[in-house]
């Protein structure tokens, strides 16, 4: 079965991305830090990320950094202040798709279930 992260520092944020997934066929793991982020990953394999956390990947984040290291899933990183710079940026490295918020639950959705398929 297929594993997806939900990673956000806000509860409402992961409780609004699960609903998107809820009939999907994957366990869903929701992160609130970093750290436990970078640990899930460890622990064991993921098909996907879902976060909300751009800062992690233009900082040199060691977070980031390590995720690339364990092992590179699918990452979506959704945001709604990012330039188009850092949106290049950002998919040149390790990102896999970048969505601009608001957008379409619908939308979302599908690409979510693109990733994990």
């Amino acid at each position: 079965m297929r594993r997806v992260i939900i990673h956000s520092a806000s509860a409402e944020f992961r409780r609004l991305l699960r609903g998107l997934l809820v009939d999907a066929d994957c366990n869903i793991e929701h992160i609130a830090s970093r750290e436990a982020l970078l640990d899930a990953c460890r622990d064991m394999q993921c098909d996907l990320i879902m976060t909300d956390d751009v800062r992690m990947f233009q900082s040199g984040d060691d977070v980031a950094c390590a995720l690339q290291r364990v092992h590179l899933p699918r990452i979506v990183l959704l945001s709604h202040d990012a330039s188009e710079d850092t949106v290049l940026a950002l998919l040149e490295g390790c990102v896999s798709r970048y969505v601009v918020l608001p957008c379409e639950p619908s939308r979302l959705r599908r690409m979510a279930m693109q990733c994990i398929e």
